[in-house]
C-alpha cells in the first residue's frame, strides 16, 4: 500500500478547506460592515 499519495489527497483537501474558510469569512466580515481582522494561531 502507498500511503504518499494518500497523504498528498489529505494536505491539499486541508489546504483548500482553509481557503474555503478565509474566503467565507471575509465575505462575512463584508456583508456585516466591518473591518476586523481576526489572527488565528496555531
Amino acid at each position: 500500500m502507498n500511503d504518499n499519495g494518500f497523504g498528498k489527497d489529505i494536505s491539499f483537501a486541508i489546504i483548500i478547506g482553509l481557503l474555503c474558510i478565509c474566503i467565507i469569512c471575509k465575505i462575512y466580515d463584508c456583508k456585516k460592515g466591518e473591518t476586523n481582522v481576526i489572527v488565528v494561531e496555531p
